[in-house]
Formats: C-alpha cells, sequence, structure tokens
C-alpha cells in the first residue's frame, strides 16, 4: 500500500526492474540524483520519478499546512534478517518511538555538548532509536567511513562522548581492557571491575519471566528464579505487518510480548539475559544446546573475531568455525616460532588449532559451561563474517542457516576427524 518510495541512483534501477509488482507505488524520489539525469519511468507504472531537489522546489511552490501524525500513527515498518524465510515487518508507532526515548532519557542524560558516533546499520533500530534520543537532546551525531577497519581513526578524529554498539564488539573491547588491567593486577584490575559493573537504571516496560520446562529454566530455579522474558508496555511493536499469524505466535492475548530471550532475576530487581530460546537444537544424547549462549562465552577469547558454533542430533558434541583476529595468532606465532606465507596458511596449521580450542577451553571453564556445550574441534579462517558473505545478519547476528551451508564442508571435516580420533582410542 506504500506509494511513495525514496532511494539512491545506486539503487533505482534495480528497483525499476521489479516496479511492476508494487501497483500502488505513484511516485519514486531519488536523493542526491541529478534532474536531467532521471529515467522515464515504465509507460504500465501509472507513476513518476523526480529527484529530491526536485520535490523540494515543488514544496516551496506548493506550501501545505502543517499535519503532525497522531501517536498511533504508523512511525517506520522495521523489517526482521530474514534469516529463517520471508522477513517480517515490525510495525512501530509514533507512541513507541517516544515511549522508547522517554524511558531511555529516565537513565541516563544527554547535553548539547555530547557528540555521538554513529557505527550501527542505519536501518538497526537501536541506533535509529539512539539518534532520535541524541537529537532530542540537542547533541551532535558524527557518521562513520563505513569501514569497520577504520572506526578506530574515525573514533579519533570524532572524539565522541557516546558510543553505543553491539554486545560481539563489547565483549572484544572487555576482552582487550582485562587482559591489559590483569597485567598491571592488584588496585587497577579492582577500580576496572568497580566500574565496569556500575549499573544504571530505565523504567521503559512490565516485565515476567515464563518458565521454559523443555530447557529447565523455571520460576522455582534457585538462588535464582529463571525464564522466557515477556515484556508488556508503551514502547511494545504493534504486530508484523499484514501477518496476523506471526504476531500471535509473539504477542499473547494480554499483549505480552514473548522476546525469546532467557533471563534471570538478580537481587535489587536486576534482570540478566543468560541465554536465548530460539535456535536451540539437541545433540544425539538428547542434550539441548543454545549455541548463541555459547558463542558470547567464546567471544571473550583472545584469539576470536567470530565463532559460529554447531551441532545437531546426529552427533554427540559442538564443533566451531572461528574467524579469527589476525594480530593476536600473528603474535602467538611469532613466540612460538612458526613460520607461515599468510594467514591462511597459518589458520590451517594444527598447531594454531590446537593454541585456540586450548584458550577456548579456559575461557569455557571460567564460564561454568556444562561438559557437552565445550566444543571439540575447531576450524580457523582468516575471512571474517561480514554482510557481504552473506553470514551476518544487519544486526550482526550470524546467520544460522547460511553458516551451515557455507562452511558445510569443514564441519563435515571436523566431525569426520572426532570420529577417526575416537576410533583410533584403544578400547577398554
Amino acid at each position: 500500500s506504500v506509494e511513495a518510495i525514496f532511494c539512491v541512483p545506486e539503487t533505482l534501477r534495480t528497483l525499476l526492474s521489479f516496479i511492476t509488482q508494487m501497483p500502488c507505488v505513484r511516485l519514486i524520489v531519488v536523493v542526491g540524483g541529478v534532474d536531467e539525469n532521471m529515467p522515464s519511468s515504465p509507460a504500465a507504472a501509472g507513476m513518476e520519478i523526480i529527484t529530491y531537489s526536485m520535490l523540494h522546489r515543488q514544496g516551496h511552490m506548493s506550501p501545505q499546512p502543517f499535519r503532525p501524525p497522531k501517536p498511533e500513527d504508523v512511525a517506520t515498518i522495521c523489517y526482521t534478517s530474514g534469516t529463517t524465510g520471508t522477513p517480517k515487518g515490525a510495525v512501530l508507532s509514533h507512541a513507541n518511538f517516544i515511549a522508547n526515548v522517554a524511558g531511555q532519557d529516565l537513565g541516563v542524560k544527554f547535553y548539547p555538548s555530547d557528540v555521538y558516533i554513529s557505527y550501527l546499520p542505519l536501518a538497526h533500530i537501536y541506533e535509529r532509536t539512539n539518534q532520535i534520543w541524541l537529537v532530542h537532546r540537542g547533541a551532535a551525531v558524527g557518521f562513520y567511513q563505513g569501514d569497520n577497519l577504520k572506526l578506530m581513526d574515525d573514533l579519533n578524529t570524532l572524539k565522541p562522548t557516546v558510543f553505543a554498539s553491539v554486545p560481539r564488539l563489547y565483549n572484544k573491547i572487555y576482552a582487550a581492557i582485562t587482559n591489559a588491567v590483569k597485567e598491571s593486577g592488584g588496585l587497577k584490575e579492582r577500580l576496572f571491575h568497580a566500574a565496569y559493573n556500575a549499573k544504571r537504571q530505565a523504567i521503559i516496560n512490565e516485565v515476567k519471566l515464563v518458565d521454559v520446562p523443555e530447557m529447565n529454566y523455571t520460576s522455582e530455579d534457585q538462588p535464582y528464579p529463571r525464564g522466557e522474558i515477556c515484556a508488556r508496555g508503551p514502547i511494545i511493536f504493534q504486530g508484523y505487518y499484514k501477518d496476523e499469524v506471526q504476531t500471535r505466535e509473539v504477542i499473547d492475548e494480554d499483549s505480552w510480548l514473548h522476546t525469546g530471550d532467557i533471563g534471570l532475576w538478580l537481587p535489587g530487581g536486576r534482570l540478566k539475559i543468560i541465554d536465548r530460546k530460539k535456535n536451540i537444537f539437541k545433540l544425539a544424547q538428547g542434550e539441548y544446546i543454545a549455541p548463541e549462549k555459547i558463542e558470547n562465552v567464546y567471544a571473550k577469547c583472545k584469539f576470536i573475531a567470530q565463532c559460529f558454533v554447531y551441532g545437531d542430533s546426529f552427533n554427540s558434541c559442538l564443533v566451531a568455525v572461528v574467524a579469527v583476529e589476525p594480530e593476536v595468532l600473528k603474535s602467538w606465532a611469532a613466540l612460538e616460532g612458526i613460520q607461515y606465507e599468510d594467514l591462511r596458511q597459518l589458520c590451517s596449521d594444527p598447531r594454531a588449532r590446537a593454541a585456540v580450542l586450548a584458550d577456548m577451553d579456559s575461557i569455557g571453564k571460567e564460564a561454568q559451561l556444562r561438559g557437552f556445550e565445550f566444543v571439540k574441534a575447531v576450524t580457523l579462517v582468516a575471512e571474517p563474517f561480514t554482510l557481504e558473505n552473506g553470514l551476518l545478519t544487519p544486526t550482526f547476528k550470524v546467520k544460522r542457516p547460511q553458516a551451515k551451508a557455507y562452511f558445510a564442508k569443514e564441519i563435515t571435516t571436523m566431525y569426520a576427524q572426532l570420529l577417526d580420533a575416537e576410533s583410533a582410542r584403544p578400547k577398554l
């Protein structure tokens, strides 16, 4: 039912190739386009293509009265990544956005002197609400160059006072800092942990935990109640666009949103996310595995930039594909006196795999992973998981079905090697 579409010149041709499938569209506005270079619209389309500058001129020539939206009006439709199927459009109202910003504002105050660096994708709802929040407070927003490898350069240039990112990056920052402060020891280490563990509070919703018996999480758990986090309140989205069935799967009849996150209540009313209900699978012996929880543990390993943990009901253990931190692995190789031509060759070295797996085991023991949650074999890759190679969603989460297909050969090889090793062991 959309009647107008905004795009850039680079995407216009692609848009026109399937525009006839969207009969409701009457106008395409090209931002950054040149009037003389605008193509004519398909004859059967019944629509107009203009540049943003032309739209601006038309507005000056024919001003219209301001018509502010109502709180319940649709502000945006934010699409899911579509990892396991067709993307779903989450409908968010203006009231949703305002409630979100107002809730955050209760816990943290920003000022016109603040500077925020925009690093997450602009389609990311977290990034969008952060920008609305900062603009509401009169703060400045700077945009990074678009190259993750140059992010530190952008931070040095902009010198932001506010930085928001996803847990994966914070895990790496945390690991790097903790490794440094451990070497300092004593007072510095205690001061860092005291600062890192400081908490902030914001009122946004009603929250409750619902039992998940198949994963052994219940409200009766000791010492803390555990279960699926459910939320209800003014920031909860309206539902999936034209998809009542999918909406009812996540929002129940009492308006509770079932998030799929597993949490536990800590003293003082603090809620900690510890697991994920979705993406769980069983191993051959019937143990339930939540791979995202395990990946978040292994993210603290100094060798790991990204990690994909895999298992299925045909195998009794887990394997992993690890995108390495190049400089860390190279430094380790130099200390070990290992010669190599390039990073790919180093990743294939059995000694490198053994070192990474040993560090993962150490991290897993610190996090008190259960025995069947430990990865038993690992493949190291030099190429990071990216949006471009189809392994990450726009919110930087691993696309599990795509990663399984992408690394199918490596997964098969790891399980074959584990089977060979098991067969070679002397039988009692």
